[in-house]
């Protein structure tokens, strides 16, 4: 598999430093934006939820759960219906005619600003910063191959030309990652950004 150039710290030190709520919330551009929120749910957590709600400065959008899983997880499917649900969000995008798609999984916590500083950033594709509770636990770029879409802002033009269905049953990530890398896309993640993400035990790791 081909690397994917993921690009660190795109926002310089102290970029949103000073700028006014209207500066960073209010532009007209963004205020005129149509975005799609998109929460693929596994387990919903409140947490959750209250920070999609909370987010400023999003202007105008629609907030999508979905949890339709055609497939049984016990016949060890549970990949094909992930992407049974990112494919899903990827028609509604296109057809629709959403300017972004604001993906965030269903066990993350986001800070306020999070959509804003994503969208700051001005890039195709733009991910947050987060761990992955493993064992032992890694950060949401792993091996310079696949970036966790856990909180990531993907324009739609990103989204023409693919799908997130395949014979092989692999994480939407795996397959968006592979996709960024084919065309030359960089996916950017944004240091000052750091979300939680939230154990089935309740904790939130940062």
């Amino acid at each position: 598999m081909t690397g994917v150039q993921i690009t660190y710290g795109a926002l310089a030190p102290g970029a949103l430093e000073g700028m006014s709520y209207e500066e960073l919330f209010l532009r007209p551009q963004i205020v005129s934006e149509r975005t799609l929120v998109f929460c693929p749910t596994a387990r919903i957590e409140p947490e959750t939820v209250s920070s999609l709600l909370s987010q400023v400065g999003m202007g105008r959008f629609d907030l999508m759960f979905t949890k339709d899983n055609p497939h049984s997880p016990t016949s060890g499917q549970m990949y094909r219906n992930i992407q049974y649900n990112y494919e899903k969000m990827r028609r509604i995008a296109l057809t629709e005619g959403y300017d972004n798609v604001f993906v965030v999984e269903s066990d993350m916590v986001l800070p306020e600003n999070a959509f804003a500083m994503l969208r700051a950033v001005d890039m195709p594709v733009v991910s947050a910063k987060y761990i992955i509770p493993l064992d032992p636990p890694r950060e949401n770029v792993m091996d310079g191959l696949v970036v966790g879409m856990g909180c990531m802002l993907i324009k739609r033009e990103i989204l023409e030309g693919f799908t997130f269905m395949l014979e092989e049953p692999i994480p939407p990530d795996v397959v968006f990652s592979r996709y960024c890398a084919e065309r030359g896309t960089p996916i950017v993640r944004c240091e000052e950004l750091t979300c939680g993400h939230k154990r089935p035990n309740g904790e939130v790791w940062t």
